[in-house]
């Protein structure tokens, strides 16, 4: 903790040193409206917003989702993918309007962290900071460059990644690091740099309460000491991180209800008439008032109070808060509408101290070309690593090379074997080209890691294309190199001189490769998806083919048409290949042709309308490294300037809905509804001594410890109950989701020791399939309804019960998930908190007799983290056994579970046993000596882990092992596991043997009827591939028309190529485009 202490000292201390105090930005937005542009023009997103927010303090957003809270930080930010149109107001910093800024000065200035964990999985923690420290650090001044105080390790420790910083950061398919890491990851590579305004958008998001406030308290000594200018937007702030805040604005449906202080913000709101209940916190209060839920907040014997968005503006606005504490509308005289609003500052306000001046990092730092080289070096990096992608493709050439070259082995240079020996040319540019098809889909996937470091300034966009095309140039290399050194030399090419000729066929191979690669990652750059990409992709793989002059020679093509065969870098490496081959001095090229006054091998070539020129290889090779050279500039184009609007989450409720205001009350829809038609049995699951462990990564082993392995899990013991609700909780990387997969068997890796009991039996892995388990992460086909996704899974997991019955559960949960008016929407469109409650439906609507759910409230607001857990304690009131890992629980969702397993770094238990409405830990907490009391009115979940966090020295999991506690757990699992207290199953219990709920038949046509609704839906890859196929069907039909019938030989060969070319391109189409729809089945397992 020391070293952690002393190193953000210096971090701090350096940002002063540097003169950061003096960029001081006092940002103010007047009067800012912006309709929805995809909406009816009376819909809001932002209506009226004015507010200031000064130098040196930090401003907490609060409101449901749906209020504006994003789309005001990034007009703050100035960071929309498009320009928001139907805009007034303005937003100015120190005075000048953002519109007036450059774009450089303006990134230079303010940073922000978005939502969304966009990295690349396969850097490191530590990695990845590090490359964002180096480019937004960097500086033409040496005086003011970042120290090594102010480097990579200062921000790791800072955010508490010490013990993962050498751990990948990982994604979907990729396994990294936690949920809560990598968000504060998100949040440390934006803090790198000098930027004055800090513009965060939920950064808190799977974070536990001692996490969450230890960062927001470093965050807020920094702006102190510098006077940066934070912003940020919250879901669900603890009471420690709310009272961090200077000011807090809330919004309601693009409203103002409030902004001014925090301390005065519940006051403000009690004298409009409404009450904060004493187990209510204040940010919770604060969170709800103004929405549609508002209403349950009344005072009794209050009259009128606000209740729209509009009452709530007005009334802020007529409110003595609002005459201390707004933004003057002379502060800045807007004028004009939309993009071209200007801003003017007005005589009446005293301008700041200062203009805003970027820091010295702006414009992309030092130079373009230091930035080059680090990009260079990361994708090296990136190339390297991945060792297995390697050994495929590296290998691919290999095999594909000794095959082709056995296949056409030792053709000779016969007049017999011609046609083979030509066809074999084009089957290598084929081979060569068409492989790189798939890099649209890995291109595409990687863009938005480029789009959000380049909007920072971190590179321009050419240093990424540059970089990103050299190393594909260098893989490209080698591959094309292993193929054609075994197919050139086993088939018989010409072996005149010492090489050149190989050396000429290779350079036009490999030329054309990376030509056919760069046009690929220039459709990525611009393509607006990845089905979209693959289908154009597919369309320029059509016209390298049937282009080339092998199908169709040039000469035949029709006129309208000749200008694709001579842009087409096909056409001119195969032309050049041939002339390479048969010009060459061998005997059975150079003898006279028997019938024509021409060498053979000149006959060889002109059969295919190729002129018999030597000069035309050089031109060949001279247009290839052009074009490629041209790619890679269009490419840089389409990564700078292409941008596409993303769809938007569905808004949050405009009117009161009474499904809503019933889970308020405590009249939401009885549970047994959802269970009436279907038995389940009752289950104890007992564990003891679990241990879980995987191999040591091989970097880190040393020469005297081959074969060492990591504890994730440490000795867990536990027992859970039917009818209750258990919290697995600890500090962020304790174990609580691997301890959640171990229980669920969902582990297939690694190492497992120790006994789980099912009501006294073992533990099968028949039993398991049976379990609910609601993964962090929700994974859904994005194309199904909410409806069909429930459907999907009742049918499939609730075979006894009727059409009826299954119908019952499936509206029921829709109740009791309060998703009845969403039950229609696509799953593609909903927000995170409606797709959080679609991913515990899919389960729920399954009847499981356990249920084990992975922090069901992360990333939800107050509102939504309600409605969640008050339906999980309603499901475990049924008589199931429900098990959950969660982050930040306010005290009145901590009071709901009813026991608790608490766990540290290692996965070792701090205390297992009941909670008591949280009396219990506390109790156990406050008898260890040196830990400190329960103060008032603190949240028991936030002080259990502040307890652990502030006594390092204290081994609280040595405590437990030895304490009375622990013995009495052990001597209740003891009994569990011989089955003295074991419940009696029914039926449908988890005593059946079966391993599948339905029989093929059914998944088969459930599986088959969500794949045609998928495709229905999916029209851009559908109706893509139709007019791909029309396409090439016209196409083909003009290429080869004959009038007047077949009477030349050149007429034949075009019509047998045909009968090879149009197979085999649709072939290539159906396996790449459809690959896209494989991984979308793919993600839908994992989830289903």
């Amino acid at each position: 903790m020391a070293a952690t202490a002393s190193k953000y000292a210096a971090f701090v201390n350096t940002l002063k040193a540097q003169g950061a105090s003096e960029l001081a930005t006092e940002i103010c937005v007047s009067g800012l409206t912006w309709r929805k542009p995809w909406k009816d023009h009376r819909e809001f997103v932002l209506f009226d917003v004015t507010a200031r927010f000064k130098p040196g303090s930090m401003t907490l957003v609060l409101g449901p989702p749906g209020c504006g809270k994003t789309s005001l930080l990034k007009a703050i930010a100035g960071v929309f993918s498009t320009a928001p149109l139907n805009e007034s107001g303005g937003v100015t910093f120190n005075g000048i309007a953002t519109n007036r800024l450059p774009a450089a000065d303006l990134r230079s200035l303010v940073t922000f962290a978005g939502q969304r964990d966009e990295h690349i999985p396969t850097l490191t923690v530590h990695e990845t900071l590090e490359f964002a420290h180096a480019c937004r650090s960097q500086t033409s001044n040496a005086a003011v460059s970042f120290d090594a105080a102010v480097g990579t390790d200062a921000i790791i420790d800072m955010l508490g990644l010490t013990g993962c910083q050498h751990t990948l950061v990982g994604d979907d398919y990729v396994r990294g690091v936690s949920g809560g890491q990598r968000r504060r990851v998100t949040l440390g590579e934006m803090l790198t740099g000098r930027s004055p305004v800090l513009v965060l958008d939920e950064y808190t998001t799977g974070l536990d309460t001692t996490v969450a406030t230890d960062i927001t308290q470093k965050l807020r000594d920094m702006c102190k000491a510098v006077q940066y200018t934070v912003v940020t937007a919250l879901l669900q702030p603890p009471p420690e991180v709310f009272a961090l805040f200077d000011n807090v604005l809330i919004l309601t449906e693009g409203h103002v209800a409030y902004f001014g202080p925090t301390a005065d913000a519940t006051a403000y709101f009690e004298a409009l008439g409404f009450t904060c209940p004493a187990s209510t916190d204040d940010a919770d209060f604060l969170q709800e008032v103004a929405s549609v839920y508002g209403v349950a907040f009344k005072a009794p014997g209050v009259g009128k109070v606000p209740e729209t968005p509009v009452e709530f503006h007005q009334a802020f606005k007529e409110s003595s808060w609002y005459s201390t504490l707004h933004v003057p509308r002379s502060v800045a005289a807007v004028t004009g509408d939309g993009i071209g609003r200007k801003v003017v500052p007005s005589d009446s306000v005293a301008p700041p101290a200062t203009s805003p001046s970027p820091p010295s990092s702006a414009g992309h730092g030092r130079s373009a070309m230091s930035s080059a080289r680090r990009v260079l070096q990361r994708q090296l990096k990136l190339v390297v690593r991945d060792t297995k992608f390697n050994m495929i493709r590296f290998g691919q050439s290999i095999l594909m090379g000794v095959a082709i070259g056995s296949l056409f082995g030792k053709l000779g240079y016969d007049p017999p074997n011609v046609p083979s020996k030509i066809g074999l040319m084009f089957l290598t540019l084929l081979f060569t080209s068409v492989i790189t098809l798939a890099n649209i889909a890995y291109t595409i996937q990687l863009r938005r890691v480029f789009q959000k470091q380049a909007l920072f300034q971190l590179y321009p966009a050419w240093t990424y294309a540059a970089a990103e095309s050299v190393v594909e140039v260098a893989c490209t290399f080698v591959q094309v190199f292993l193929f054609t050194v075994t197919t050139y030399w086993m088939c018989e090419f010409s072996p005149v001189g010492l090489g050149e000729r190989y050396g000429v066929y290779y350079a036009i191979i490999f030329l054309n490769s990376v030509s056919a690669t760069q046009a690929f990652k220039c459709i990525a750059a611009f393509a607006p998806s990845a089905v979209s990409g693959l289908i154009l992709g597919a369309a320029v793989c059509f016209v390298l083919i049937i282009f080339s002059g092998f199908a169709i020679p040039g000469p035949s093509i029709p006129t309208y048409f000749v200008w694709l065969f001579n842009v087409n870098p096909s056409s001119w490496a195969f032309w050049a290949i041939m002339i390479n081959e048969y010009t060459s001095a061998l005997p059975a090229y150079d003898a006279p042709h028997p019938k024509l006054p021409m060498r053979t091998g000149d006959y060889y070539v002109k059969l295919y309308g190729v002129p018999v020129d030597t000069q035309y290889v050089g031109w060949a090779i001279t247009y290839l490294g052009g074009l490629y050279v041209g790619l890679v500039g269009l490419t840089a184009i389409g990564y700078r300037f292409v941008r596409y609007r993303k769809t938007h989450a569905s808004p949050a409720p405009t009117a009161v809905d009474p499904l809503r205001l019933r889970s308020m009350t405590g009249a939401s829809p009885n549970v047994k509804e959802i269970v009436a038609s279907a038995a389940f049995a009752p289950v104890m699951l007992t564990v003891r001594d679990v241990h879980y462990s995987i191999p040591m990564p091989r970097k880190n082993h040393q020469p005297d410890k081959r074969g060492a392995t990591v504890d994730l899990l440490s000795g867990i013991h536990g027992q859970f109950a039917p009818g209750t609700m258990t919290a697995l909780m600890g500090t962020s990387g304790a174990g609580k989701s691997t301890l959640l997969d171990v229980l669920a068997g969902r582990k297939n890796s690694g190492k497992i020791k120790g006994s789980m009991h099912v009501n006294g039996m073992p533990l099968t892995r028949a039993v398991q399939k049976q379990f609910g388990y609601v993964e962090q992460f929700d994974l859904h086909c994005l194309t199904a309804t909410v409806e069909e996704a429930l459907e999907f899974s009742a049918h499939l997991r609730l075979p006894g019960a009727s059409v009826d019955d299954i119908k019952d559960v499936i509206q029921s949960t829709l109740d009791t998930l309060e998703l009845r008016r969403d039950r229609g929407k696509r799953i593609s469109i909903l927000s995170n908190e409606q797709s959080k409650r679609v991913t515990i439906g899919v389960e729920l609507v399954a009847n499981p007799s356990v249920l084990f759910l992975d922090e069901p409230t992360s990333g939800l607001d107050v509102h939504a983290a309600k409605v969640v857990l008050d339906a999980i304690y309603r499901i475990a009131r049924s008589g199931r056994t429900v098990i959950c890992t969660i982050h930040q629980p306010s005290f009145a969702l901590f009071e709901m579970f009813d026991a608790l397993v608490l766990l540290r770094t290692g996965g070792k238990m701090v205390y297992v046993g009941p909670l008591n409405g949280g009396k219990a830990i506390v109790e156990y907490l406050e008898r260890i000596p040196g830990t400190r009391k329960l103060l008032d009115r603190e949240n028991p979940a936030t002080y259990m882990l502040d307890v652990m966090a502030a006594n390092p020295s204290v081994d609280f999991s040595s405590i437990y092992m030895a304490s009375s506690l622990c013995a009495a757990n052990d001597a209740a699992i003891s009994a569990g596991c011989d089955g003295s207290k074991r419940a009696q199953p029914s039926a449908g219990g988890p005593a059946t043997s079966r391993t599948k709920a339905t029989s093929y038949g059914t998944q088969l046509y459930y599986l088959g009827l969500r794949t045609a609704r998928k495709y229905w839906r999916t029209r851009e890859y559908s109706v893509g591939r139709v007019l791909i196929s029309i396409f090439v069907a016209i196409i083909f039909g003009v290429l080869y028309e004959h009038d007047d019938g077949l009477h030349f030989t050149s007429q034949l060969q075009s019509q047998a190529s045909l009968v090879f070319v149009g197979p085999l391109f649709m072939g290539i189409i159906s396996v790449i485009t459809g690959a896209m729809h494989v991984l979308c089945v793919s993600m839908c397992s994992r989830g289903d």
